[in-house]
Parts: structure tokens; C-alpha cells; sequence
């Protein structure tokens, strides 16, 4: 047996047996998000033979849906395929923002959002991202008590984050490598989002409030814009006094 075909054999026994283990995978995680499925009164679609399963309902009140996301690898060679849990929040923000973690944070960053801040919590790490369309009111919003529950949930292992409020909805959402084929992880998971959610909501006349100070910030930026307008157009003028006349010329001497 030559060399060649002694590699060939290897590589496809290799391949057979990924392709054995993920077919595996699918399965217990069809059988285990099926499960969760019919505990929790959720719509399940099975997908096809080596795709993953998605499901989505009502569980406490919060919209829940659970898939199977791509990302695009840092070289942008591939994709990565992780599971995604979204749990879609009843706040309505006067305000666009959010936090995110993990490669979460370039697709918030993609948001352009004018203000960035750094939330002085111990548990707040720096590759976090906390950014909005005002500072102040941002910094309103995020409570220690809110940033301790976001936090505990950035520092889960092999977990991307991302909480964020824009154009009227609200979503806390995170993608995982684990495909969640342990219906004890699937649970826990499920729970600890939720939990996390009705922390993050606003409380009864909060939004009037951060709508006040957003109202505040406007006026505030209005006010440098038209000081830096004022500014400008009287360096303008000053420059233009400034300005050394032209020289005159003398006049001619009369002719006798």
C-alpha cells in the first residue's frame, strides 16, 4: 500500500467520523430542543435532516426565540456557526443604545453610535462596549444593578452579548459555540436571559425620565453648536480686519 493511498484512507475515515459526530449532534439537539419545546408550549421546526433545529414562543411573558446564527471568521474565510437565544423586551427607549461583548462588539460598533462610555463597575471589563446616542443618558440608564446582571452574563464562558435598544424594540440576545444538547444548559441559559431581561426593563416612569434628559442633551449640543458657529464666524472677522490693506497707489504729480 503506497503512501497516497494510506493518506487517503486516513483523511476519509477522519471525515466520516465528523461527519458521524455532527450528525449526532443535530440529532440530540433536535431531540433536546424538541423537549424544551413542548415543556414550554414553544413552535418547533425541526429543519432538515443535518440542519439545526429553531424554535420560538412566549415563556414569563418574553418573546424567546432560539437558533442556530452564523459569523463570519476574523479572516473572512468562513463561517462559524454558534447558538443564538434572543428574548425580545417590552421597553420602549426614547433613546438608541446598547452593550455588547465578545465579537458582539464589532456589530454594535457598525451602529455608529455618537457616545461611548466606560461604566465604572468593577466587574465592566474594557473589550466590553457600552455606546448610545447620548452619554448622560446612557449612564442614567445603566444602574449597578443592571450592569452587575449584564456582566455576570459577558463573563459566561464561550458567550457573545449583545443588549440593545433602537428604533422602538429592545432585544438581549447571545450566541454560544455550545450547541446545547444538555436540556439542563438549555434551561439554565433560558432562565438566567430572562432574569437578566426583567432587571433590564425599564421601571414604571423611568422612560419619561431619560426622555427629559435626552431633551437635556439635545439643548446642551445645540448650544456648543451654535457657541462653535459664533466662534468661527468671529475668527472670521477678525482675520478679515486683520487683513493688511492693499497699498495705495500715488497719485500722479499735475502736468504744467
Amino acid at each position: 500500500m503506497s503512501i497516497w493511498i494510506a493518506l487517503w484512507l486516513v483523511l476519509s475515515l477522519l471525515l466520516l467520523a465528523f461527519l458521524g459526530w455532527s450528525l449526532l449532534v443535530v440529532f440530540r439537539q433536535k431531540k433536546v430542543w424538541k423537549a424544551f419545546a413542548e415543556k414550554n408550549k414553544l413552535r418547533f421546526k425541526p429543519s432538515v435532516l443535518l440542519q439545526s433545529p429553531e424554535m420560538e414562543g412566549a415563556i414569563d411573558g418574553f418573546k424567546v426565540s432560539v437558533f442556530t446564527s452564523e459569523h463570519v471568521t476574523q479572516d473572512l474565510r468562513s463561517t462559524r456557526k454558534m447558538t443564538a437565544i434572543e428574548v425580545t423586551l417590552h421597553s420602549v427607549f426614547p433613546v438608541d443604545g446598547g452593550c455588547a461583548s465578545g465579537r458582539m462588539v464589532d456589530i454594535l460598533k457598525t451602529l455608529a453610535f455618537k457616545a461611548e462610555v466606560q461604566p465604572e463597575h468593577e466587574a465592566w471589563n474594557k473589550s466590553y462596549i457600552a455606546a448610545g446616542t447620548h452619554k448622560r443618558v446612557l449612564e442614567l440608564y445603566l444602574t449597578p444593578e443592571r450592569l452587575s446582571v449584564l456582566t455576570r452574563l459577558m463573563k459566561i464562558k464561550n458567550l457573545w452579548v449583545i443588549y440593545i435598544f433602537k428604533d422602538g424594540m429592545t432585544l438581549l440576545r447571545i450566541d454560544t459555540s455550545n450547541p446545547l444538547t444538555s436540556p439542563e444548559q438549555l434551561e439554565k441559559l433560558v432562565k438566567i436571559l430572562i432574569a437578566t431581561a426583567q432587571t433590564l426593563e425599564l421601571k414604571s416612569g423611568e422612560a419619561s425620565v431619560l426622555k427629559v434628559e435626552e431633551a437635556k442633551a439635545v439643548m446642551h449640543d445645540n448650544a456648543l453648536t451654535v457657541d462653535n458657529k459664533t466662534f468661527e464666524q468671529s475668527i472670521d472677522l477678525q482675520l478679515e480686519e486683520d487683513e493688511p490693506s492693499a497699498p495705495v497707489k500715488p497719485e500722479a504729480a499735475p502736468e504744467n
